[in-house]
Parts: structure tokens; sequence; C-alpha cells
């Protein structure tokens, strides 16, 4: 049976947007699975359980504490798993979505809903009711996303249910030999014969309109279906379909069904449909056929004509160009590699669709290799920009420097190309004019984030300094968690401040830089561990800069701070995550002359937009200051204060902290003006500046200084 209520789904790749077909007032899939425990499986009258649909705390109540718990973020459900049985909870609404439970160690139980109409045995066609009231609860009910099926497995053998229609498709067939099934006997038979025909009636009423009372299309229309049956009988087993001319349509999954509609009885499916594109006004013909089991069909076949109109449409337009080559330039200079960003935006009405970018460099003109030369784009709605980046360098016979990007979109007729305004040895605007009057409504829209933020730009460059060591590692993008948003590049930017301002330069000896999958454990234990890279580059005349932009998270039980690598688990941080506590120990007992540590990340357990990391835990604060007050030498700026979210800076693309560090290390902090950033000037700077800017969005995020020494160096300005 099909969940009443419409959904919206996109569907990429396709000229498609729906609104998934639905039987109106209809049971869902919980209604087929009601408390009831198959035999061998009850635990005593007063014993708690669970079915499906259940929530994770239902289960906890009842079984307890798992003795593992794997989060599978791409597969979207946990397995908790008790002994040899185990249970999938969705990671979306928390609920039980499947389990297998051998020997009965688990107290979960079905039933079967009202309606069942087998007479012997299991027969394909047959509906999950049947065979649960006849088999009893199942030892593994798994969902199989790739057939659209459902797994029920009754000790050693398995039978297949259609997810859409929650009826018998048959056996399951496992890998290297055939099932035995479960004693199918054939097609569903009706209990009792029928008593005379059924006489159906139908008609359609149009559930939604567009512009002028007509559709949109290429995009989603609903029919109501009122369904009658005049006859003295029982119809059975009625089962919808569509056909149309004009336009195309398709609904999303299969048609829908109805088990039985009593003689004198109505039915009134809600039918949604996504109609293609049309090029013109026109009229979409449509044919809608109900077939019944005792062949008594709905004849004619119900006709509607329902007037549409093309989609709005979209004009894809240059927004912007930026040119990110050295700090503080636009410059292309010849045969520089130069790392060029594009914004594309939907300066139209109506949505755009499945959009790809081609860059074409032209004459002299060449990609790094390796490097794409399409990008993916995706669905753009109106107002909506997308980023295009590439590198590229030309050779010595370049007369300019001709690129033209390409864009590509579902139909034709949209497509469009433009070249982009770069030039050889000549300083590139960072905007280039959009393609629309003064005047349009798009004006009103929020400014999208730059492309290059303000701190991006214009590193002041300091004389070398030998004595400095930096580390600085970003992870955005995690195996196991949400992304950090922004975090590779605050660190791809920070690497420019350490090599300009700090005076590390291009030496990989004084500077170790590593984003996203090069920051595993391993990899923190190989740069902080006693012996490890750090240590043996630190002695009485070293400064030692650490830059870390990542996902923190805590240890509920021991009420402990962890940073994330890309490869850990937030839901196992003392296994998988680096200990906070103990990293800050390491850097303070190094010999060195002074040692500064950067942490845009948090310890409140929440990813940089507010969310849980681990959707079932709760938020617990706390401390990083007495590690950091052992040693007079140690300098630590946080992000974020205990409980508090170190949050993103959408606008600037970068973490709100890192902004304003940054911004403050280019001078703005130095508060005396006597061309040397002190730790008290930087960490009081940055902490008013990121409270005001939270502030301004509703948020909270107060910024936290730890030294026992707020007159210690950090930054030598250049002179001017």
């Amino acid at each position: 049976m099909m969940r009443a209520g419409p959904a919206v789904i996109r569907r990429e790749g396709r000229a498609w947007l729906s609104i998934a077909l639905t039987l109106a007032g209809l049971c869902g899939a919980r209604s087929d699975v009601r408390a009831q425990r198959s035999p061998g499986q009850q635990r005593g009258r007063d014993a708690p359980g669970w079915t499906l649909g259940s929530t994770a705390e239902e289960v906890r109540r009842a079984e307890g504490e798992a003795d593992r718990v794997d989060l599978l973020a791409s597969l979207g459900y946990q397995a908790w798993h008790y002994g040899q049985a185990w249970v999938r909870i969705a990671l979306s609404g928390d609920t039980v979505i499947g389990w297998w439970n051998p020997g009965a160690r688990l107290a979960v139980y079905l039933r079967p809903g009202a309606d069942t109409g087998v007479g012997i045995g299991v027969a394909r066609a047959s509906t999950l009711s049947d065979v649960v009231r006849l088999r009893g609860t199942p030892d593994g009910y798994t969902p199989d996303r790739l057939r659209g099926a459902i797994v029920l497995r009754y000790g050693v053998t398995s039978l297949v249910i259609d997810a859409a229609t929650r009826r018998v498709v048959g056996p399951d067939a496992p890998e290297g030999g055939a099932s035995e099934g479960v004693g199918l006997t054939g097609e569903a038979r009706s209990k009792d014969p029928p008593r005379g025909p059924a006489t159906l009636r139908a008609q359609a009423t149009l559930a939604t309109a567009g512009r002028d009372g007509r559709v949109d299309a290429d995009g989603s229309m609903a029919l109501d279906i009122t369904v009658s049956n005049g006859g003295p009988a029982t119809a059975r087993m009625l089962a919808l379909s569509v056909k149309g001319a004009g336009a195309a349509i398709q609904p999303d999954g299969a048609w829908p069904s109805l088990d039985s509609l009593a003689a004198g009885a109505a039915y009134t499916f809600r039918l949604a449909l996504m109609v293609s594109d049309v090029p013109r006004d026109t009229v979409l013909d449509i044919a809608i056929a109900i077939s019944e089991a005792g062949r008594f069909d709905l004849d004619p076949p119900l006709r509607v004509r329902v007037p549409l109109r093309p989609a709005l449409p979209p004009r894809l337009v240059l927004k912007e160009v930026a040119v990110e080559g050295r700090p503080g330039e636009s410059r292309i200079e010849p045969r520089q590699v130069v790392d060029i960003a594009v914004r594309i935006e939907n300066a139209g009405e109506g949505q755009a669709r499945d959009v790809r970018a081609i860059v074409v460099p032209g004459a002299g003109i060449h990609l790094v290799p390796g490097a794409r030369d399409d990008s993916i784009l995706g669905a753009m709605a109106p107002g909506d920009a997308r980023e295009l980046r590439f590198s590229a360098f030309s050779d010595s016979r370049a007369a300019g420097f001709p690129v033209t990007v390409i864009v590509r979109e579902a139909r034709a007729r949209f497509d469009t190309s433009f070249t982009l305004p770069l030039v050889l040895d000549r300083t590139t605007r960072s905007r280039v004019e959009l393609l629309r009057p003064r005047d349009s409504p798009l004006d009103a829209r929020p400014t999208a984030p730059a492309l290059v933020s303000s701190v991006d730009t214009g590193v002041p460059r300091a004389a070398l300094r030998p004595g400095t060591v930096a580390v600085v590692l970003g992870v955005e993008q995690y195996e196991h968690a949400p992304a950090a948003r922004f975090a590779q590049r605050d660190a791809a930017v920070f690497r420019e401040y350490a090599q300009a301002l700090f005076g590390t330069g291009d030496d990989a000896s004084r500077l170790f830089y590593g984003v996203n999958e090069e920051v595993s454990l391993s990899t923190m234990r190989k740069l902080f561990d006693p012996g490890g890279w750090l240590a043996r580059r630190a002695d009485a005349t070293t400064d030692v800069v650490v830059f870390i932009a990542s996902h923190g998270t805590v240890d509920v039980k021991a009420r402990a701070a962890y940073l994330l690598p890309s490869d850990a688990d937030p839901a196992y941080p003392a296994q998988t995550g680096v200990a906070l506590d103990s990293l800050l120990d390491r850097l303070g007992a190094l010999p060195a002359r002074s040692v500064t540590v950067f942490l845009d990340a948090c310890f409140s357990g929440t990813t940089r937009d507010g969310s849980s990391l681990v959707p079932w835990t709760r938020d617990v604060s706390v401390s990083i200051e007495h590690p950091a007050l052992k040693y007079p030498n140690m300098v630590v700026l946080a992000a974020a204060g205990a409980g508090e979210t170190a949050m993103e800076w959408a606008q600037q693309r970068h973490g709100l902290f890192t902004y304003w560090l940054l911004d403050g290390m280019r001078g703005a902090a130095d508060a005396n003006a006597d061309g040397i950033v002190d730790a008290g000037e930087l960490g009081d700077y940055v902490a008013r500046r990121v409270r005001t800017t939270a502030a301004e969005i509703g948020r909270e995020q107060s910024p936290q200084l730890i030294t026992r020494n707020r007159r210690m160096p950090l930054v030598w300005l250049p002179p001017g």
C-alpha cells in the first residue's frame, strides 16, 4: 500500500519534478505490521517489545544497550548489534527499518492488518499481511533499495515483497543457489467467490492548476480519481494505469492499487504525475485504465484533457570571475599557473536542469595536467549561482589568455557560452557586470558569497624567519561525519599567512600542510607524537605555530574533548580521534621558544551549521583551559567557549573564527600600532569581532584566549 499524502521528489538526470503517487486514506507501511509476536517469540505477557517504525528509544528500553553500534552514514542507518542479532535504525527519523533475529533473541513482533485474502498457503501476489498472518514474525526484515523490495527471512528461506505494492513477488534467490521459498501456492485467491459482477465508474478532478488555469509543464500535477462500484459484488485487486499524449508523463514508482472495493462503495485516489516540458501551449490527453481481478475492468477508460503551458525559461549568465594566483594579486603572468573561479547564475524565471559547464582553452592556454575540463552544476532555481573552478597557464607563444566556458542545459535551447574577460600581464577585474536590467526583481535577492574573501588577498609579507615551524591542517570532508564547510579553504589561506607573515616561506621542512584525507589519524600521530615530525624540528630557538580547522567532539562518559581527523568516527572519539588535552600537553612540552595554537573547532558535538555530529547523542560541554595553562610559553586561541558551536560564515567562505583571526593578524588587531600583534591584542580583537558577527545572525560564539602570557608577541608586521 502507498503512504497517504504527497511528497515532492527531485530526480537527477531527468526532466521531471514529481509528487509521489498516493492512495488518500489507505494505511501506510506500518499498518501492515501492527503488534503481535509470532509463536516461539513470546517473552511473557508483560514483556516490552518493538516493531517496524518503533523509535530507537523503544528498542533501547526493550533490549538494553547494544553490544556494538555501527554508524553507516553513507547508507543512512545505524546497526545496533545484540550478539548475532542486529537492528537497523534510520538516521533520518531515528526509527526501526529492519532487523535480523536468529534464535528469537530480540523482542520484535509484527502482526497482519485486518484485510487478508489468502485461502491456503502463501502465494505470489499475497499481501505482506497474509504472509505475517500465516508465517508469523519473520526472523529478518531487510529493505532492498536496489530492487525496490523487502526481503523477509524465515530460517534459511527468504521471500521477496514488492515495496510499492506490499505483495509477494517470489522466493529470494541468493548467490550460489536457489532459495527454498516459503511454500508459494501460485497466484493469490480471494477467500470468497464473486457473487456477481462488479461495476466500476470513475471521475477525475484536477487537484492542481497553474497560471491562468493551465498546468505548468516540466513539473508536477495531481488528479483526484474517484472510483465507485455500482455492481452487486465486491471489486477485487484494483490496479490503475495511465497513458498520455501531448507530453510525456510518469508516476513516481508503481501505479497505485486497492485490494478491494465493496458494492456501493467509492474510493478516491490522489494520482500525482510528473509532466515533461513542452515547447508551446498544448493539451495533455490522459487515458486512465482501472483493471479488476475478475476482469470487471473500468470500461471505457476514463479520459481527461489538461491544458499545458511551457515552463518558465531559465537564463544562465556569467555573474563573476576571479583570479586566485599569488596572494594579493589578480594579475596573470606568462607561464604562471593560476586558479580561476567563475560564478554562473540563473537570472531567469524558471528552473535550469542538469546544468553542465565545459572549459575550452584557446590558443596558447593549457589546463593543468589531470584537470577536468567539465563540471556538473546540477539543477539551478531562479537566482541560484554555482561556481566553476579550474587551473590553467599560458605557454610562451600565447598572445592573450582566451578561455571560453560553454554552459549546457537539459534543453538545448537554453545552452549558452561565455568568453572570460582574462588578459595576460594585467590585473583582472574581480567582478563582471550582470547581464540583466537594473530594475530586475533579482536585484532584491541577498548578495551571494564572494568568490574571494577580503582576507584571502593582500597578505602582508614579512621577512623569512628560519626559526618558525608551522603545521596547518584543514579537514572539510569526512568518511563518517558531515562536512566541516570551508575548513579546507581556512587551511589553504592560513598556509599563505604562514608562508608570508610568519616567515616559513615555501620550505616544506618547516611547513607541513594537509587537508581532508591527508589528515588521517596516523598522520596526526606522526605529526604530534613524541619523536614525531614536529618534535624533531623544535629546539630553544624555534617558534611553533599550529592551525587546525576541523570538527571536534566529546567522549560523553569521560567528558573529554577530541579533534576528529578525516577517518574518525564521531561515535567513537576515544578510539578514532585525537585527545585534545594530550595534544596540548605534547605541544607544551616541546623544547621550543614559543608554541601558538589556533583551533577553529568546537567541542559541543555539533557541526559548523549547528547540527549534531552524532544524531543520538546530546551536547556536552568541556573545558580546554587547564592543559594550555601549564606552560608559560604557550598560547591557545580557540574558536568557541564551552557548549558553543564554531560557526561558518558563508558570506566570506570561511569559518567565522578563522576570518577574524586572519583579519586581526594582518594588522587590524594591533591596538597600540607598534607593529607587533601580541596574544592579548589578537585574542581581544577576535573575541570582540566574532561575538558581534554571531549576534547579528542570532547566535552565540565567544573565542577563548588561553595563556599565561598575554604580552607574548605572535605576529611581526612588515613596515608600512
